[in-house]
């Protein structure tokens, strides 16, 4: 907020980027800037704040929650349950306080699976799902869930959520983590199945009743389309796998 001349005010926001330097070019991302209209009221001054918060959360539904949220497995996991759309401000303020700290989702009450699979009785509810040790920077062996059970108080809340929070990561370090975890689960879909290559295929499908052969250049995209393959077919037939982008294999793929 600033005074202009003749006793006006400008009110204007700088809402800082997801991310601070462009992870393929190197360099830094832009912010955005919104300014209030000259005549504003009290109304127009709460929604405008409101409306500016930065909000670090993932909008979860079946789809977003087993692809994008049960995936990082380095920060423990915070689920706002909701009859409302979004985060309200106060959960927006402690994904901010706690970025790179913990992993924020909101779940809509309608979404029946996860209300039912995390046992939600009352709305709204905080649940902190604790997969990882903070004091001790590794995995813990099992998933424990601990449900919030105070006032709707920003601090109580800070205070519930601060012993599952990890040292602050940076975004170099949050990035190497992702990719290394990334490649791990790569590697794990990779070995799921067998991999033949053209010498060996007659022995390796001989005496084979049911035989899905799949020829993939190693694309990420391909190999997710396998695995909901292998899910649809529940084990009717068995399936190899030949990398098209060997060259060994050129001619057979």
């Amino acid at each position: 907020m600033r005074f202009c001349g003749s006793g006006t005010i400008s009110v204007e926001s700088i809402i800082p980027p997801e991310r601070l330097t462009n992870p393929y070019t190197g360099k830094p991302m832009a912010h955005r800037e919104n300014i209030l209209k000259p005549e504003f009221g009290e109304k127009d001054l709460n929604f405008f704040v409101i409306s500016t918060l930065p909000d670090y959360s993932i909008k979860l539904d079946g789809k977003t929650y087993k692809e994008g949220f049960t995936f990082p497995n380095f920060y423990n996991k915070v689920l706002l349950f909701s009859e409302k759309r979004g985060a309200p401000p106060m959960y927006k303020a402690l994904t901010a306080t706690f970025r790179r700290q913990l992993l924020f989702g909101v779940v809509n009450s309608k979404e029946e699976e996860l209300v039912k699979q995390y046992q939600i009785e009352k709305f709204p509810s905080i649940v902190v799902e604790e997969l990882y040790d903070p004091l001790g920077d590794k995995l813990l062996g099992k998933v424990s869930r601990h449900i919030y059970k105070g006032k709707i108080n920003k601090d109580e809340i800070e205070k519930f959520l601060k012993p599952f929070a990890r040292t602050k990561l940076s975004e170099t370090d949050e990035m190497q983590l992702y990719q290394k975890l990334l490649q791990q689960k790569q590697e794990n879909e990779r070995k799921r199945f067998e991999w033949i290559s053209q010498a060996n295929i007659t022995r390796s499908l001989m005496n084979r009743k049911g035989v899905l052969l799949a020829c993939l250049d190693d694309s990420k995209n391909q190999m997710k389309k396998i695995i909901e393959i292998e899910k649809m077919i529940l084990g009717l037939v068995d399936i190899y796998i030949m990398d098209a982008s060997d060259a060994e294999n050129a001619q057979y793929a």
